[in-house]
């Protein structure tokens, strides 16, 4: 056997073989820390719980496609952050202490939290708290998802956001997925989520065990709004073309919207589609405020579906359904 043919196939294996990292962030304290030992330091190289970064966009500049970053408690004001080159059309999980403990603060500035690229990443977020970040139209004040970005959240809350919808999903032709579970939206002003594509697209919506609570400010859908806005009022609906719509346990909790409260959902799908589900969902105290021809106090549906079923089962506290389903 060629003793060189085996060095080189062994050097190629470890050349080519890909390892995720761990990097760490936190803030000037340990009290109450989960995963550090020591306070952070940018100047720290970030790749151990004993030399941690202070700020998550120090963290976020070094990461690679499949790492992992954890922020420690503490209160950061992390702002604009963007997708690292190395992360473009791969994946990065940030994982937080709690909600309750790693707190991301946006109120000192009209900034968004994360700029989302047309690329198509795998994002998740897990336990933490964005909190006071300011959108502008067409971008949201968490985040953005646009083209072909999948993003899971788990037991992410995200509160008190402004100027834009506190998380937005859009596109074109786009297979963007978006998937939450606990969590939720609380006091975001210019409502908590708008999922909007413009033409073709396999995208799809999960949310499990989602508190939205006291979101406002918008005509449509102040929890969750889906499609054009003006769809209804102006006679011409534009709808949305996502493929699965899955809302379960979850909880629509004093949402005021002009024309629809909590829930708007214009949509159609003509291939690849699966049932659409509302189930065992709480809807309590969302109100219509005046000023405007009201669509639903609750829970709006527009529907064409060619193919799929539409299950809403054990629904509490609704005000008002309209249902099309053509």
């Amino acid at each position: 056997m060629n003793l060189t043919k085996i060095i080189f196939s062994i050097f190629a294996l470890v050349s080519f073989q890909t390892f995720s990292a761990n990097w760490y962030v936190n803030d000037g304290s340990t009290t109450g820390d989960v995963f550090c030992s020591a306070v952070g330091n940018n100047a720290n190289n970030g790749s151990t719980i004993s030399t941690p970064k202070r700020s998550l966009k120090n963290a976020y500049a070094l990461a690679s496609s499949g790492d992992v970053i954890y922020i420690d408690a503490g209160t950061y004001t992390d702002s604009l952050l963007t997708i690292p080159v190395a992360v473009r059309n791969g994946s990065i999980t940030l994982i937080g202490a709690g909600t309750e403990l790693t707190i991301f603060d946006g109120s000192s500035g009209t900034k968004k939290f994360l700029s989302q690229s047309g690329y198509t990443e795998n994002l998740t977020l897990q336990d933490f708290t964005i909190s006071g970040y300011t959108g502008s139209a067409g971008n949201a004040a968490a985040f953005t998802l646009i083209s072909s970005c999948t993003a899971n959240l788990t037991n992410v809350v995200i509160t008190n956001c402004s100027g834009f919808r506190a998380v937005s999903v859009s596109g074109t032709n786009s297979t963007t997925s978006l998937s939450i579970n606990g969590g939720g939206f609380f006091c975001n002003s210019a409502g908590a989520m708008r999922l909007n594509h413009s033409s073709g697209c396999a995208a799809s919506l999960n949310l499990n065990k989602v508190a939205f609570i006291n979101n406002s400010g918008v005509n449509y859908g102040a929890a969750i709004s889906i499609g054009e806005e003006s769809g209804l009022a102006d006679g011409t609906p534009v709808f949305d073309k996502l493929t699965n719509i899955t809302i379960d346990s979850c909880t629509f909790e004093s949402n005021s919207g002009t024309n629809t409260s909590a829930v708007y959902i214009l949509n159609s799908c003509s291939s690849g589609c699966s049932d659409y589900n509302i189930t065992y969902c709480n809807f309590i105290s969302n109100s219509v405020t005046t000023g405007g021809s009201s669509y639903g106090g609750a829970l709006v549906l527009e529907l064409i579906m060619q193919l799929g079923e539409l299950n809403i089962v054990n629904l509490t506290a609704i005000l008002l359904v309209i249902l099309m389903v053509l």
